[in-house]
């Protein structure tokens, strides 16, 4: 959490906008973050931010103030992070065959074809959420309809919204994942999984 390689998201005081980077290096004292081109100009020395990632145990945060801009980088002071929520329900491991598509609502979902949207897999999943594997990164923010394979049933539709991102590196591989935090589930789903 907080280390080189991480993505993390980014709250400016001054802005409602939620920015994402990508934790650059790290020592004692800073915190060096690459932003997008297009979050350029909303970044500026002085300015108070609030740097959120999560990981196993919780969501964590840092405030504190950028201290330089350069280019497509900025330099922080290094904080020590705070829990603001710790998770309150297990992960289990799985492998789930999921249909994802994102910025549409789980009825324009189920309108689409089979085929339609993207296919990966969920590889945890909780309570509140999961942890999908995605072919590109998808915006922190950003809503995501998913298609759950069901066996022997018809695919479990859910709304939510992506609450973090990470490439993960495992056994040499770098897999991109989406932790999704579950904002909707129709009450004929929420039927079924009572069943």
């Amino acid at each position: 959490m907080f280390e080189p390689g991480d993505r993390v998201e980014i709250t400016a005081h001054s802005q409602e906008q939620l920015l994402s980077a990508i934790v650059r290096q790290t020592d004692d004292k800073f915190m060096l973050l690459i932003i997008s081109p297009a979050d350029r100009d909303v970044i500026k020395e002085g300015q108070l931010i609030r740097l959120t990632s999560s990981d196993s145990s919780g969501l964590y945060q840092i405030e504190t103030p950028v201290v330089k801009v350069r280019d497509l980088i900025i330099a922080i002071s290094k904080k020590r992070p705070l829990l603001i929520q710790r998770r309150r329900s297990t992960r289990y491991i799985c492998s789930i065959t999921t249909r994802y598509i994102p910025d549409i609502t789980i009825e324009e979902l189920q309108a689409t074809e089979e085929w339609e949207g993207e296919v990966s897999n969920i590889v945890d999943i909780s309570q509140g959420g999961a942890r999908l594997k995605v072919h590109e990164l998808i915006d922190v923010g950003r809503k995501v309809s998913i298609a759950m394979e069901m066996e022997g049933e018809e695919p479990l539709y859910l709304e939510t919204v992506v609450a973090d991102t990470a490439a993960e590196s495992n056994n040499d591989t770098n897999d991109k994942c989406i932790g999704l935090r579950i904002t909707r589930i129709p009450r004929v789903e929420q039927l079924r999984l009572q069943r």
